[in-house]
C-alpha cells in the first residue's frame, strides 16, 4: 500500500533511498503490529467462554478476515489503492470478523453448510449486481443513456430471476439428490458467460445498432435471458438443500434471501463507487466471473459433509 501511494498519489515526485527504506520498513512493521494487537484484544474479549468448536470457528473466521488485505497486491498491476478502495478492504475485514462473532454464537454450523452456503450466496448476489450494472453501462455506450436501456436490463433480470426460480424449484424436486451438482453447474455456467458477456453484448450491439427498438430489445433479451434464469434458479436449489437437513422452510428461505440481498446491496454501492473506478468495467466483470467460479468450487467443499444427512421432502415449484 505504501509503495502504491508513493507511486500514484504522493505529491513528492522523488524519494531518497533512505526515505524509501524507512517508509517501507515502517509500513511492514508498524501496520501488522497494530493489526495483531487489535486482533489479540478482540479474541481475548470474545473467545473465553465459548465451546471449543465455537472458539475454533471464531479463530478461522478471524484468520480469513485478513484475506481481503491481499487485494493490495493489485497495485503491482497498476490498480491504484485509492482511499475508497482501502476503506472498502478494511470494511470487508471488519464485516468478516463480525460475521465470525455471530456465527460462533449461533446454532448454525459452517461444516454443515448453513452459514457457509449463506456466505456463498452473498458472494453470488454480489457478482450478479456487478453483472447488471456492467451490462447496463455497456448498453449505455451503444444506445445512449436513456430510460429504454434501463428498463430493458431491469425487465430481463426480473423475468430471468422469476422464470429461473420456477425452473430451479422443478429441478430441485426432480433431482433432490443432486442439488450440489446443480448449483455448481449453474454458478460455473454464469461465470463462463460472464467472461465473454461484454464482448457478446458489444458485438451484438454493433450488428443491431440501426435496427428497430423491438429488434434491439429482442436481441438483448435473448442474450441476457439464459444467465439471469440460471441466477434465479440458484435460490430454490439452495433452499431445498438446507431444508433437507433443517426441516424449516421459512428459516431456510429467510436466511438465504437475507444473505443474497445483502450481497446485492453491497455490490450496488461498491460497483460504481469503488470497483469501476479502480479496475474498469471489463475487469469488474471478470472479477464477478471469478467470484462465480469460487462459489461453484466452495459449494462442493462446504456441502460435502451433508452427504449422509437425511433427505427431507423437496420443495415443489409453485
Amino acid at each position: 500500500m505504501q509503495m502504491n501511494w508513493m507511486a500514484n498519489q504522493s505529491v513528492v515526485s522523488d524519494y531518497g533511498l533512505v526515505e524509501v527504506v524507512l517508509r517501507l520498513a515502517c509500513g511492514a512493521v508498524i501496520t501488522p503490529l497494530v493489526f495483531w494487537r487489535f486482533h489479540f484484544w478482540v479474541m481475548k474479549r470474545t473467545a473465553p467462554g465459548l465451546p471449543d468448536a465455537a472458539a475454533r470457528q471464531l479463530e478461522l473466521w478471524s484468520a480469513c478476515s485478513f484475506i481481503p488485505a491481499m487485494l493490495t497486491v493489485f497495485g503491482v498491476i497498476g490498480i491504484v489503492m485509492t482511499a475508497e478502495l482501502v476503506t472498502a478492504i478494511i470494511g470487508t475485514m471488519v464485516a468478516i470478523n463480525l460475521l465470525g462473532q455471530l456465527r460462533s454464537r449461533s446454532g448454525y454450523s459452517l461444516a454443515q453448510g448453513n452459514g457457509g452456503l449463506g456466505l456463498l450466496f452473498l458472494v453470488s448476489g454480489f457478482a450478479a449486481l456487478i453483472y447488471q450494472v456492467a451490462w447496463q453501462r455497456t448498453l449505455f455506450a451503444t444506445f445512449g443513456i436513456n430510460i429504454e436501456s434501463v428498463a430493458l436490463v431491469v425487465a430481463v433480470f426480473m423475468f430471468g430471476l422469476g422464470i429461473g426460480a420456477l425452473l430451479g424449484g422443478m429441478l430441485s424436486e426432480r433431482f433432490s439428490h443432486r442439488l450440489r451438482e446443480l448449483f455448481f453447474i449453474f454458478e460455473a455456467a454464469i461465470g463462463v458467460f460472464g467472461l465473454v458477456s461484454i464482448a457478446i453484448i458489444r458485438t451484438a450491439s454493433d450488428v443491431i445498432i440501426h435496427g428497430s427498438p423491438f429488434s434491439i430489445g429482442l436481441t438483448v433479451f435473448a442474450i441476457l435471458c439464459l444467465p439471469t434464469m440460471m441466477m434465479g434458479a440458484t435460490l430454490p436449489i439452495l433452499v431445498t438443500h438446507i431444508n433437507q437437513t433443517r426441516k424449516n422452510l421459512g428459516n431456510s428461505v429467510g436466511w438465504l434471501y437475507f444473505f443474497n440481498t445483502m450481497g446485492s446491496a453491497l455490490a450496488a454501492l461498491l460497483t460504481v463507487t469503488v470497483i469501476f473506478p479502480a479496475v474498469g468495467l471489463q475487469n469488474a466483470v471478470w472479477i464477478a466471473a471469478a467470484l462465480n467460479f469460487v462459489v461453484a468450487g466452495l459449494v462442493i467443499v462446504i456441502t460435502k459433509s451433508d452427504e449422509g444427512a437425511v433427505v427431507g421432502k423437496p420443495i415443489k415449484a409453485s
